[in-house]
């Protein structure tokens, strides 16, 4: 999905929800094991923040 330019924002929310959806699976005793333990979604990219500085903030 990164290849094809989602955000790793929306990754993790798929990962998460297939990571859940396979631990069902478990409990209701179909697989054995969760592949999605084996990997780990792409870390999320912290935006800066968006704040004046110190000089711009006094009032002329």
């Amino acid at each position: 999905m990164s290849e094809d330019g989602h955000s790793p924002k929306s990754i993790s929310k798929c990962f998460r929800l297939l990571k859940q959806a396979l631990n069902y699976a478990i409990a209701q005793e179909l697989l054995t094991k969760n592949p999605c333990n084996f990997c780990k979604p792409p870390k999320r990219v912290k935006t800066p923040i968006n704040s004046l500085s110190r000089e711009e903030r006094i009032l002329p």
